[in-house]
């Protein structure tokens, strides 16, 4: 990524905070981790210019990561924000506006999918995006186009463009045969 984003990550389980910092940095995000809500208001508030996304923990202890986002939200409305739980929810409401939300434990791949999602997403949808699934409901070679994509351009591998070529050509004669499809939503 030539502007790599910054990534508020907040998580006081360690596991998955180192998982998601080492996931996001080889994907070319610039992540900031911090351990509860309380550290991550305070670490936004230090670095609100380079933080482009908020990924955070629902339950924490010292501050929640619904009170840290109210908080955040006071000092740039737009940020986009994702949820992380181990509860099965569809999405978090905060002071009605919904957020995405990605299911613990989680995929590298889905966590670098939806981060993606999300930042490339309309700034207006950065609020009220809950309503899209970011998980994986897109067709297969979308989803892994868009994975390879981000790793090439973090210089973790390289897709051989003919073998793309010869990918995209049997997703494309798939869906000529009529081959059911998912949706994107």
């Amino acid at each position: 990524m030539a502007n790599p984003n910054g990534v508020l990550v907040v998580d006081d389980e360690p596991a998955i905070a180192r998982v998601t910092f080492r996931a996001l940095a080889k994907a070319g995000f610039q992540p900031i981790v911090e351990e509860n809500g309380a550290a991550g208001l305070k670490a936004f508030l230090a670095e609100s210019n380079a933080i482009d996304l908020v990924l955070a923990d629902v339950v924490m202890p010292v501050m929640d990561g619904i009170t840290m986002v109210q908080e955040i939200r006071k000092v740039r409305p737009g940020i986009p924000v994702l949820f992380m739980t181990a509860y099965s929810h569809k999405a978090v409401a905060v002071n009605e506006t919904k957020f995405p939300l990605i299911n613990k434990p989680f995929f590298s791949e889905d966590l670098i999918r939806t981060v993606i999602e999300i930042l490339d997403s309309p700034k207006e949808a950065s609020g009220n995006s809950a309503d899209r699934c970011f998980c994986g409901q897109e067709s297969m070679w979308k989803a892994a186009n868009r994975y390879f994509d981000c790793c090439r351009k973090a210089g973790v591998i390289t897709l051989n463009l003919e073998r793309k070529k010869e990918l995209r050509q049997n997703e494309q004669t798939k869906e000529k045969l009529g081959a059911p499809q998912v949706e994107d939503v």
